[in-house]
């Protein structure tokens, strides 16, 4: 059907994908991580690290909470997220959805795509069923608001996946 389904190593982790921080668990080690390294370069401020990493990783759980239920509202059969950057394989994995790029649509490739790709691309959008794709914030939006208008499904929102977002929107903090 022209779609790249997701490949898992045999551990089931996302193969060629180092968005890992998209599934909070694996933010949470990397807090602890990092809590570990800067208690041992800096002894003296050991004890106000970790109670930061405390408070991170209590704001991390709420996330982790949150999102839980936000895809819970999503019946299991439509979750499917479709964008152009082949980046949500960990939140895929650990929120139950289907991470998919259709193929022609990755990392890169949208800023030269060619008028034949481009229908393949509505094509494929319209053979999944899809009634929303999200739009990457580091990418060209009008190529992507004309494939979802050619598509006849709307622009569910912006993500951030390789950028953070400026002061003041969605993606300030990884929170």
């Amino acid at each position: 059907n022209g779609v790249e389904p997701l490949k898992l190593d045999v551990e089931g982790e996302p193969v060629n994908d180092p968005h890992a921080w998209f599934d909070t668990r694996n933010a949470a080690i990397y807090v602890n991580n990092i809590l570990n390294a800067v208690s041992k370069i800096d002894p003296q401020n050991a004890a106000e690290y970790k109670a930061r990493a405390k408070l991170y990783l209590i704001q991390i759980r709420a996330l982790n909470h949150w999102i839980g239920e936000q895809v819970n509202a999503i019946p299991k059969a439509r979750r499917i997220l479709v964008t152009h950057h082949d980046a949500f394989g960990y939140f895929g994995k650990a929120y139950g959805f289907k991470a998919i790029s259709p193929v022609g649509w990755t990392t890169g490739e949208l800023a030269g795509v060619a008028i034949d790709q481009k229908q393949n691309i509505v094509n494929q959008i319209r053979e999944l069923g899809i009634k929303s794709i999200f739009v990457e914030t580091t990418i060209n939006r009008e190529l992507l608001d004309d494939i979802a208008r050619e598509a006849g499904v709307s622009v569910g929102g912006e993500l951030y996946s390789d950028a953070m977002g400026g002061q003041g929107t969605a993606g300030e903090t990884y929170i």
